[in-house]
């Protein structure tokens, strides 16, 4: 699907022709929404190396959710933990090497602070749909959430509250779906089906 076919599915959804002007707003939304909720291996970005000059370093602008970051020691992988203010405020000083993490906002602080490459595995937002060809990895694959999450905001737009809580009620399920499944994928599990 691309975004031409993405907002004629959400006209078509909405029962409505006069709301052109206002899908391609309702399909950024979506895109913002989905890079907020969404942990899949479809908006994961691996970024090797992310170097840091500063105990406190600007995270890409596309971040949306930490996964993982390490580095690694010799033949060793070190992960970091997150942790709270206090927890990094207790350990900012130790010789150990670099062991914890938090992000606030668009930063990221890492505790003890020691000058390194880093790999850093996230969660981004969907890269923007702007001309009628465009697609990305999430709609590829997931189609349905666009038109999920723009139905959200178009239902919000008319004023359909039923139509808004029903379209929010599918996009929940879904993401919770998609994100148990991409954890499971990480974990090694394998999915099973039921006799039936």
């Amino acid at each position: 699907m691309n975004n031409q076919e993405l907002q004629q599915l959400i006209a078509d959804y909405l029962h409505r022709t006069d709301l052109a002007a206002l899908l391609p707003t309702w399909i950024d939304m979506a895109r913002q929404r989905i890079g907020r909720d969404l942990r899949s291996q479809y908006n994961q970005v691996v970024l090797d190396p992310f170097s840091t000059t500063a105990q406190i370093s600007p995270l890409p602008a596309d971040y949306r959710g930490m996964k993982e970051i390490s580095y690694t020691q010799g033949v060793a992988r070190i992960q970091l933990r997150g942790g709270s203010v206090d927890a990094l405020a207790a350990y900012a000083q130790t010789g150990i090497g670099t062991r914890w993490y938090r992000v606030d906002g668009m930063n990221i602080e890492t505790v003890p602070y020691q000058a390194r490459d880093y790999r850093m595995i996230y969660f981004s937002n969907p890269s923007a749909l702007v001309i009628d060809t465009d697609t990305n990895d999430v709609l590829t694959n997931y189609p349905y959430l666009y038109l999920y999450a723009a139905l959200v905001e178009g239902f919000f737009y008319t004023q359909d509250a039923g139509g808004r809580e029903k379209a929010l009620e599918n996009y929940t399920s879904e993401v919770s779906e998609l994100n148990r499944q991409s954890a499971n994928a990480d974990a090694g599990a394998q999915l099973t089906m039921g006799n039936y």
